[in-house]
């Protein structure tokens, strides 16, 4: 249950929903317990994770960005 809500949290970070919003739309009361789930699941924080340098952590296929686009390799 965690996985797939940090999973959803993951893309609403991406699409651009503030970061506190996502937390409370996915089931977190606590800011802080959201920051920490996030972090222990992608090994980065939700605002790294937007920024570029979480994507990484995601779970997605081979040669696929955490965006569902082919990668230029």
């Amino acid at each position: 249950m965690t996985r797939v809500r940090l999973e959803h949290a993951s893309e609403l970070i991406l699409d651009g929903v503030k970061i506190e919003a996502v937390g409370v739309s996915v089931g977190y009361r606590s800011k802080k317990n959201f920051y920490q789930r996030f972090k222990r699941h992608y090994g980065t924080t939700p605002a790294r994770y937007r920024s570029g340098s979480g994507c990484e952590k995601r779970s997605e296929p081979e040669g696929l960005s955490p965006r569902g686009a082919a990668r230029d390799e």
